[in-house]
């Protein structure tokens, strides 16, 4: 069984606490919040990353929290949960002599409209993170960022427009891709490794089958190829869902769908692997 933790970081960092307590237990989540390895945020979620830790070392070096500790700070889940605070000073900032914390640097200009308190704004912090973080990472936070409404498509659009040095391509690439149809980080993830390779992929698209409809984490219509984000621990915890899904995916293959399954340790630990075998689908060679 997972641990507490385990189960909240495979849920992007931020998770409703019902759905943590599925993936583990009841006991080890009420643990957990105790002991201060999770947090417990507004409408019963619970978060990994105590906010203080980012605050602290934001208030340490003079600077504003920003990729992953902003996002999380503003609520949206993460593919990748960070080790420690993530924060943006300003160029010439110099170490403290007994910091709060011991944060990751990322040495940028900032002015009062790039950040809301101690960490950035919505759109600083996906500029950030596009021009700063792995391509899934930041597609990840982008697509959480749509998809909670904390950030329109357009404002994303415009400020990725005016990036003209600074990863301006990097900026562009994850803003284009960008999709608030994205259920989650690890589908996020697995649409990176698909973008990577050149295959246009819908997130959550719809097929009808047998007189209902269901939703494909990831799409191709034109070839008829679907791509599901897999998750184990999803299945573990939820035989109906195993159940449900198994005949999901048989009824797919009899309506002549091309079905791919990968997992969550597939995309973040084997990406190359991954994409291997996306090429050879889509080449037809298997």
């Amino acid at each position: 069984m997972l641990t507490a933790y385990e189960a909240t970081v495979h849920l992007g960092g931020i998770a409703p606490r019902g759905e943590v307590v599925r993936l583990t237990s009841e006991k080890r989540v009420r643990r957990a919040l105790e002991r201060g390895v999770l947090t417990m945020l507004p409408g019963r979620r619970v978060a990994v990353f105590p906010q203080d830790r980012a605050h602290r070392a934001a208030l340490s070096f003079g600077g504003v929290a920003s990729h992953a500790s902003a996002a999380l700070a503003l609520e949206w889940p993460v593919l990748t949960v960070p080790p420690r605070p993530q924060i943006t000073v300003k160029p010439g900032t110099l170490w403290p002599d007994d910091p709060l914390e011991v944060p990751e640097l990322f040495h940028r200009r900032w002015g009062r409209e790039d950040h809301d308190g101690w960490h950035t704004t919505a759109v600083r912090t996906v500029l950030d993170a596009a021009r700063d973080l792995a391509f899934a990472d930041a597609l990840a936070i982008t697509d959480s960022a749509l998809r909670t409404e904390a950030l329109e498509r357009a404002d994303l659009m415009d400020a990725a427009r005016r990036v003209h040095r600074d990863a301006a391509s990097r900026v562009h690439l994850v803003a284009r891709h960008a999709d608030a149809r994205a259920a989650n980080p690890f589908e996020s993830a697995l649409r990176a490794l698909c973008i990577e390779i050149g295959l246009e992929v819908v997130p959550q698209w719809e097929i009808g089958l047998d007189g209902f409809t269901v939703h494909a984490d990831l799409a191709n219509p034109l070839i008829g190829l679907v791509i599901e984000a897999d998750s184990y621990t999803h299945h573990g915890a939820d035989p109906a869902a195993f159940e449900n899904d198994c005949e999901r995916y048989d009824l797919l293959v009899a309506a002549g769908w091309r079905v791919l399954r990968f997992t969550y340790a597939q995309v973040t630990q084997r990406p190359t692997w991954v994409k291997q075998v996306l090429r050879r689908t889509i080449a037809g060679q298997i």
